[in-house]
């Protein structure tokens, strides 16, 4: 917008050809000088007012102005974005470290001891089949974890692929 504050040059250059439809003697007119037109045109462009080129000028400078200011914004999304994915990591690390270290043991545990309760009669059908959900249940619930925790990793990786 500045740019048009200067002068500008212009030159052209234009060919037309004559061409008519209606010709009752059949005469061919293929190429003489009398069947095309041709012509240049230069010119210097000079404004004369600036009021409004100046406007626009200050248009571009507050738009230039936004968009960087939307970029800021944007970046610092990114980035609350990536840490609060991180922090989500951190967590579901924990939470696996937890259950590979005792919580998935325990499972295993009440389910091997309810197994052999059960078979010597000590507890009952419905004390057995308690004890096997509570089990499946904690390995459910690791399993989901698991699942969270590597789409966690798959969107930190994302992350810091695209920066």
């Amino acid at each position: 917008e500045k740019n048009k504050f200067l002068p500008s040059l212009f030159a052209s250059y234009y060919h037309q050809y004559i061409w008519n439809s209606f010709n009752p003697a059949n005469i061919k007119r293929n190429y003489f000088p009398g069947t095309r037109i041709g012509g240049i045109e230069l010119g210097i462009s000079i404004p004369l007012f600036f009021n409004t080129q100046q406007g626009r000028v200050q248009h571009a400078q507050l738009g230039n102005k936004i968009a960087q200011e939307q970029l800021k914004q944007a970046e610092l999304q990114l980035q609350t974005d990536y840490y609060a994915h991180y922090q989500n990591y951190l967590r579901l690390s924990d939470a696996i470290n937890y259950y590979k270290g005792s919580g998935l043991q325990q499972s295993e545990e009440l389910l091997r001891t309810s197994q052999l309760a059960y078979a010597n009669g000590d507890i009952g059908y419905v004390e057995f089949i308690q004890n096997t959900s509570q089990a499946a249940q904690t390995q459910l619930q690791y399993f989901e974890l698991l699942n969270q925790y590597n789409e966690s990793v798959i969107t930190l990786t994302h992350f810091t692929l695209n920066k």
